[in-house]
């Protein structure tokens, strides 16, 4: 058994192997139009896909946004799921040179210089790959937190691309120790917060576009342990190809009670939530946030993939 998967993985290396000897030496118009194609066409043949972002985006917007304006913002995301896809391997020839000429660091970015230890929130909007190669590229490398991808060779390669210039990468399994390490030092972290974490893995529910879903409290237990600030930083693809960086300001943590990992988990699921209304089309609806249901809440509410947490 261990031998057939092996061989599988083997195998879903191939396509792989010819992506690299084929994008990185396309004509930077040609990936936007690929891209562009794919997307299109994978939101109308990909029927599970598209039945999950349709629902998510039910869910989030509900009757602000006519059905032909949910239809637009979804075939939008899967093509820029599909431009992220590619400018995996686009960016990795010339890769210094390639994201100082196609990455920008929008004025608003230094507040994500200036945190000093910070605790660098993102989600999945844009391409949160190439952003955290061009804030290393920038002379300020985050210790990003990464899941291990079920295929070791196929995992191994997304590392060492995503340490082309600095980037420092932890897989999830006991990461405490060395971001509160890094913190400590006065270094940056990197965490993308808008997964599913299960309560049982250190998740908690907070209010996601109205409805409850689970967090990971990381983020909260190291801030209320440092006192690193907290940034929301996201990245952006622009129309033309371009990528734009920005961050908002440092989380201020008010209300009833700010040192608790309950408020400052809703207070960063807040903020993730205001940008993803603002750019609704750069969020990866594909996926099935809202996939957990807690034990006191109403299942109606929440979208068909869903289940009551075990």
């Amino acid at each position: 058994m261990k031998f057939l998967k092996t061989i599988r993985h083997i195998v879903e290396l191939i396509p792989l192997c010819l992506f690299f000897c084929i994008v990185p030496f396309m004509p930077r118009k040609l990936v936007l139009k690929i891209s562009r194609c794919i997307g299109a066409f994978a939101f109308h043949a990909c029927g599970r896909f598209k039945k999950v972002a349709m629902a998510n985006l039910d869910l989030a917007f509900g009757g602000d946004l006519t059905q032909e304006a949910k239809t637009a913002v979804a075939v939008k995301s899967f093509q820029t799921a599909c431009l992220m896809f590619l400018d995996i391997f686009w960016f990795s020839v010339f890769n210094s040179r390639r994201i100082s000429a196609w990455v920008t660091m929008d004025s608003s970015c230094d507040h994500f210089f200036k945190a000093s230890p910070g605790i660098i929130v993102s989600a999945h909007m844009g391409n949160w790959e190439i952003m955290a190669q061009a804030v290393a590229l920038h002379g300020h490398p985050c210790l990003t937190v990464v899941a291990p991808l079920e295929n070791p060779f196929v995992d191994k390669i997304m590392n060492r691309f995503r340490r082309m210039t600095g980037q420092q990468v932890k897989e999830r399994q006991g990461a405490v120790r060395a971001l509160m390490t890094c913190l400590k030092k006065g270094g940056k972290i990197a965490l993308v917060l808008d997964q599913n974490t299960h309560p049982r893995d250190g998740g908690i529910f907070v209010p996601f576009f109205g409805v409850d879903a689970p967090v990971s409290k990381a983020a909260a237990s190291l801030q209320i342990h440092t006192g690193a600030d907290i940034v929301l930083t996201y990245c952006l693809a622009m129309d033309d190809g371009l990528y734009k960086i920005c961050s908002l300001p440092p989380l201020q943590l008010n209300g009833k009670d700010p040192h608790s990992e309950k408020s400052v988990t809703c207070a960063i699921t807040s903020l993730i939530e205001s940008v993803i209304r603002e750019h609704p089309d750069q969020w990866l609806w594909i996926y099935k946030r809202w996939k957990y249901i807690p034990a006191d809440a109403l299942p109606e509410k929440y979208p068909f993939y869903a289940k009551k947490i075990t």
